[in-house]
């Protein structure tokens, strides 16, 4: 009898193990689960801000209807057109050998102001100059620095000259985005007026870029479009409603600022060329930086994007 007990005893109580086991694993469970997951969104946000970092600025370059993006591995010349346009902007008697990095049409249209005086130029670049290599030992020479921080570049070439025209240059700017296409000088429309399509060089398998200038110093992000020309060059495309007198008085109203700015440079030299490139863009897209936002727009380091506006 107490034999039975004892066996009745041992299977009741393995029964109760039994039951309790499942509600045991049925409890860890959620809490694995949970750890799984978190650990699964910890790698995906660390993967997602890797794919971001390397993405940075090139996801908003697009090219308009009539082109295609192709690898032409030109980044490095392209790079080095900025430098070589940026010098040519801050250095004395270089206005015309400015002008000579724009485009076929571009260079046409500002014949009128080529020789020009630059007097009053010059001697804001002098001030530059000068405050530059007191500050940085050195002379000013933007080639020293690879514009690739945040300078994404798209390149491809045209495939329907039509719709290329029609769309080219690109927007400089948020701001010009929003105008009408008359309003944005467009290849198309300076095309049918001089009657010199030849020289807009947009046929087809003509090699193109975009640069894209990020927010930086208070400034607005700008997108700069170029064209490759024979026998070997890459040269900006500037908008057709941009006169050469216009260019010359916004460089000496960017410059100004730059020179006025001079206390607030950034410590970094590179930084400081990123900045002045992106002065000298503005003045070349008529893209003017207001004086009551000059402690943050000047050449002074940080990204908060300051805002802008285009003179009319």
């Amino acid at each position: 009898m107490q034999r039975r007990y004892a066996i009745l005893f041992s299977a009741c109580l393995a029964g109760s193990i039994m039951a309790l086991t499942p509600s045991i694993t049925r409890a860890a469970d959620p809490a694995d689960n949970t750890s799984n997951t978190a650990r699964d969104t910890r790698d995906t946000s660390a993967n997602a801000r890797e794919v971001g970092d390397r993405s940075v600025g090139a996801a908003e370059l697009k090219f308009p209807a009539g082109f295609t993006t192709k690898d032409l591995h030109e980044e490095k010349d392209i790079r080095g057109e900025l430098a070589n346009l940026t010098n040519d902007a801050v250095d004395h008697n270089h206005f015309d050998n400015l002008i000579g990095n724009f485009v076929d049409q571009d260079r046409d249209r500002m014949k009128d102001v080529k020789n020009s005086d630059v007097t009053a130029l010059n001697e804001k670049i002098g001030d530059i100059r000068r405050a530059w290599k007191d500050k940085y030992g050195k002379d000013f020479d933007a080639k020293k620095v690879s514009f690739s921080e945040g300078f994404a570049i798209l390149q491809g070439e045209v495939t329907d000259p039509n719709q290329a025209m029609a769309n080219w240059p690109v927007p400089a700017s948020q701001q010009m985005a929003g105008k009408p296409a008359d309003d944005q000088g467009k290849a198309e429309v300076a095309g049918h007026i001089e009657g010199k399509k030849s020289e807009i060089n947009l046929e087809k398998g003509r090699n193109v870029a975009l640069l894209q200038v990020p927010a930086s110093h208070g400034l607005p992000a700008l997108t700069v479009s170029l064209i490759h020309e024979l026998p070997d060059q890459w040269r900006v495309d500037v908008p057709n409603n941009i006169s050469g007198q216009q260019l010359k008085d916004n460089l000496t109203k960017h410059v100004t600022m730059i020179d006025s700015m001079k206390d607030q440079w950034p410590s970094d030299v590179n930084d400081a060329y990123r900045a002045v490139a992106h002065h000298v863009l503005m003045a070349i897209y008529n893209i003017d930086a207001p004086m009551d936002n000059a402690s943050s727009s000047g050449t002074s380091g940080g990204t908060s994007g300051g805002t802008s506006t285009e003179n009319k």
